[in-house]
């Protein structure tokens, strides 16, 4: 056995239009398709009763790989209030490859994003930096560097 590929990466919102404003307006991620899922397959395949979730996926120009947003009006999930630390166990953050961090950066704090830090060149040939999305999830920031830069 052997996975081909990862197909779609899901984070469940309570605000879309704020997530989309985000995903999609700030961050520059492309619109791929909506819809609504409901029914009884729906709900046995995640093991939840009366499903009604609008989901929206997007990815970037250069991927296969989707960003799946979904919005649960029912039923309605919990809020999960405590922070959450990056060493924390558990699924912690999404990294989206950019050719110019420094650029992003500029351009995305003068938006108002959130930033844990600055671009930081680390020792292994690549510059990141962390953020916060609308609802608190960790986003990486990452530009590979040519050896030369090193």
């Amino acid at each position: 056995m052997k996975v081909k590929a990862i197909n779609h990466i899901a984070i469940i919102v309570k605000d879309m239009g704020k997530a989309i404003h985000f995903y999609r307006d700030i961050l520059g991620l492309k619109y791929v398709m909506d819809f609504l899922v409901s029914g009884p397959d729906t709900d046995k395949l995640l093991g939840l009763k009366g499903i009604n979730a609008h989901i929206y996926l997007l990815k970037t120009e250069n991927d296969y790989t989707l960003l799946e947003l979904t919005m649960y009006k029912h039923p309605k999930g919990r809020m999960q209030f405590a922070k959450k630390e990056e060493n924390d166990v558990g699924i912690r953050h999404i990294c989206f490859e950019v050719d110019d961090i420094y650029e992003v950066y500029d351009v995305l704090f003068k938006k108002g994003v959130v930033f844990i830090s600055e671009p930081i060149k680390m020792s292994v040939g690549k510059v990141c930096c962390f953020l916060k999305d609308p609802e608190g999830n960790s986003i990486e920031l990452i530009q590979l560097m040519d050896k030369d830069d090193n």
